[in-house]
């Protein structure tokens, strides 16, 4: 019969980590993280996976991390999200098409409210 160990053993020690490796796999974790949304994001709204509008896509994921952060307020990603504020600007379909739905839920939330219809208070 084999005797019991007085002790168990002892734990493997964990790998030294300085601070600019931790700082890079730290980066990569978020950013595998953020590349997983992008592609179900990209899958959602029919779009193609391509690099540089990853790039823009991890900027507007992290601002509306910042913003989530700082305020509390949450800002889904729509399917403007691998467009940077100059390429938004340019495409009036695309922003008629974003105040109209805005318009909408405003509306909805004014009839379930029974708010009146304040322009000034419209928030966009």
């Amino acid at each position: 019969v084999p005797k019991k160990p007085k002790h168990p053993p002892k734990p493997a020690k964990a790998p030294t980590v300085d601070k600019t490796q931790a700082k890079t796999l730290e980066d990569e974790t978020v950013t595998a993280f953020i590349r997983s949304e992008y592609e179900a994001w990209v899958e959602q709204h029919n779009k193609t996976v391509d690099e540089e509008r990853f790039k823009i896509f991890k900027g507007n994921f992290l601002a509306t991390l910042e913003t989530f952060e700082t305020t509390g307020q949450y800002h889904a990603l729509n399917q403007f999200a691998d467009m940077t504020p100059e390429e938004y600007k340019k495409e009036p379909a695309q922003v008629d098409e974003v105040d109209s739905y805005v318009r909408a839920e405003w509306n909805a939330w004014r009839e379930q409210y029974n708010k009146p219809a304040d322009e000034s208070r419209y928030p966009v």
